[in-house]
């Protein structure tokens, strides 16, 4: 039933993922002060930039994170018709991607990647768009330019980069030409705000907002309890029968465009998820920007299946991972 109605276009769609969001941010909003424990100023120069205003105004920050998800749910709809992943009147992956975003307590904050997603979105739009472009150089730096403002909002981001430049190469694209249009673009938004703290005086200060803290070891100390071990290796497998029905049935039969496709989303999945190593202190709510590939990869694995009454149960059961998950984990 869910996956028949997000599966086509209605008028009444749009309010459905806006108050099904509502519902799962309704704890967060009912104590907006406490969403603010899950988060802290990370070396990024954007988000270090309005983490006072989100301090000093939770309500506000909170209902903004809000609707910057409920507009990047429909962003990512977008994405993957874009990419011929799925039908263009689906809102599937959208809500997958609000389901995905709202799965923990602590992800119901504004938090870095509620900002960075939205950049990296649209990146990855210019990805699978860049194949089919007229003006390949353009829309290669653009891709390169948005990730680059995704990095200064969230560090981490930068891996999408790697995600590009290998993409040029899946696509046959790859050239000198192509990769300096990506340098230049990734580098267009550190020269603009390294240029303002030369002209304010303040680069000094602030070369340390530019780096990474790997702290690989976050992962170890935040190991879940038996509990959480059985939620996440539940979700992993399910997770992994997606990745090889997408790898294996669905590419199968596709023209060469969707096949570079696919394994572009497949490469930026698993890059996003190597990220995990450098997301330091934002380990435990990095698979917020984890959930931009898994929703279009989950959303072509239900979409994709022609029994209809298979389709819904396996969705039923995916629903109850995260409803479980929020209730009994987090």
């Amino acid at each position: 039933m869910i996956v028949r109605v997000f599966g086509k276009t209605y008028w009444y769609i749009p309010v459905l993922l806006f108050f099904a969001g509502l519902l799962l941010w309704m704890t967060a909003f009912l104590d907006p002060a406490a969403t603010l424990s899950y988060i802290y100023p990370a070396n990024a120069p954007l988000y270090k930039l309005f983490y006072p205003l989100i301090q000093g105004n939770p309500m506000a920050a909170l209902i903004t994170a809000y609707l910057l998800l409920v507009f990047q749910a429909f962003l990512i709809d977008y994405v993957a018709t874009s990419g011929n992943f799925t039908d263009r009147y689906s809102s599937l992956t959208g809500l997958i991607y609000i389901l995905l975003m709202s799965s923990g307590q602590h992800m119901l904050s504004p938090h870095p990647m509620v900002f960075s997603n939205i950049f990296l979105l649209l990146a990855c739009l210019k990805i699978f768009k860049v194949y089919s472009k007229q003006e390949r150089i353009l829309e290669i730096f653009n891709a390169a330019f948005l990730t680059g403002i995704a990095g200064l909002i969230y560090m981490p981001s930068l891996a999408v980069f790697l995600v590009l430049i290998v993409s040029l190469a899946v696509y046959n694209m790859f050239s000198l030409r192509t990769l300096l249009a990506s340098l230049m673009g990734l580098a267009a938004p550190y020269f603009f705000i390294g240029t303002y703290y030369i002209m304010t005086g303040t680069l000094q200060l602030r070369l340390g907002e530019f780096s990474i803290d790997p702290e690989p070891w976050m992962l170890i100390m935040q190991m879940p309890n038996t509990l959480e071990q059985i939620f996440i290796f539940a979700m992993a497998a399910f997770v992994l029968l997606a990745v090889i029905r997408l790898r294996l049935v669905f590419m199968a039969d596709k023209i060469i465009l969707v096949r570079r496709h696919v394994q572009v989303l497949l490469l930026l999945f698993f890059v996003i998820l190597f990220s995990y190593f450098v997301a330091g202190g934002y380990a435990g709510l990095h698979h917020a920007m984890v959930s931009i590939p898994l929703s279009i990869v989950l959303s072509v694995f239900f979409y994709d299946i022609r029994n209809d009454r298979l389709k819904e149960l396996l969705f039923f059961i995916f629903l109850s991972l995260i409803i479980a998950g929020r209730i009994l984990v987090w």
